[in-house]
């Protein structure tokens, strides 16, 4: 009987009845609409920033608001400390290992608003299982944070998220295809960071209408 395959299809089990419901504070859980899930979200989000505190350093020491050359600063700092390990095409990553031993690489991106660091995480696009991945992210996040805010199944296939909400801070954590995610997301930004795009979008695709 093989082992790792058995462990896999276990820690699959538990997070698909996990899964279930939204929200990991409620006494009783049910089955996640899409709707529900965005309504109940942008509540959590609402209620977090109420707060009126800051929280602006986050994943391996990056502060939000840096610039993109402290971003780089720092990055570089950390491989050399050890923190970060460099691919053969020169991406950073950080490794972590789920609970079978094996070590999956989290490459290391970086989004910006205004030159300014408003989102960073890690994505998994190699992972041996995203699973595992997810797991084991899951329990490094619960050791800093605590419990998470929301669990969610939001998608009619196997993908799997759950958020923690922090002052600002947003972390939204992901299982599915084709890969595991952490990301750590400024809130106070993020909206603007999407309307911003949203324009440029439009006015790139009236661009290209006017010159057809």
């Amino acid at each position: 009987m093989n082992f790792k395959i058995i462990l896999p299809l276990l820690c699959l089990s538990v997070f698909l009845l996990a899964c279930n419901g939204i929200n990991s504070n409620s006494g009783k859980q049910t089955q996640s609409t899409t709707n529900d899930s965005i309504g109940n979200l942008a509540e959590l989000e609402k209620a977090a920033l109420l707060s009126k505190k800051v929280t602006d350093t986050v994943l391996l020491g990056f502060k939000f608001g840096m610039t993109k050359d402290q971003v780089l600063n720092h990055t570089q700092s950390l491989y050399h400390e050890g923190k970060l390990k460099q691919d053969y095409n020169g991406k950073y990553y950080f490794e972590i290992a789920t609970k079978t031993g094996e070590a999956n690489k989290g490459f290391l991106f970086a989004d910006y608003f205004e030159n300014k660091l408003f989102s960073i995480g890690l994505t998994f696009s190699k992972a041996t299982s995203n699973i595992l991945v997810f797991s084991a992210m899951n329990d490094l996040l619960k050791q800093k944070y605590g419990d998470a805010d929301m669990m969610d199944k939001p998608f009619n296939m196997d993908v799997y998220e759950s958020y923690w909400l922090r002052n600002n801070l947003k972390i939204r954590l992901t299982s599915g295809m084709p890969e595991a995610s952490v990301h750590y997301i400024d809130m106070r930004y993020e909206k603007q960071k999407e309307h911003a795009d949203s324009v440029e979008k439009a006015n790139s695709a009236q661009k290209v209408k006017s010159n057809l």
